[in-house]
């Protein structure tokens, strides 16, 4: 019999922050998607979480490059293109948000 493979050390903190940020309750949320990270650098989901989470408290910036992160590890997350498109946009590169979309 062999045993079930352990689920990532950050998909518990993945979930946890995502529930924290649909209720509300951002900058808990953004804390723990911090420790996600810490802990998984490269997690796609944890990257795309805390860079729609960024671009909603209006650190544009920081969230463009965060999703820019999470498409360059998964590029055909389409709610990361999506939310990347809208934060070049927003910040006065329309060539580049078309090119993310």
């Amino acid at each position: 019999m062999t045993r079930a493979e352990p689920p990532p050390p950050a998909a518990g903190l993945i979930a946890t922050a995502v529930a924290l940020h649909q209720a509300g309750r951002i900058a808990e949320a953004r804390t723990v998607y911090e420790r996600a990270l810490a802990a998984t650098p490269d997690d796609a989901d944890a990257l795309y979480g805390l860079g729609v989470l960024r671009v909603q408290e209006g650190a544009l910036d920081a969230g463009i490059v965060l999703l820019r992160r999470t498409t360059a590890l998964r590029p055909r997350h389409g709610p990361a293109l999506i939310a990347l498109g809208g934060a070049l946009a927003r910040v006065g590169r329309p060539a580049e948000a078309s090119a993310a979309l």
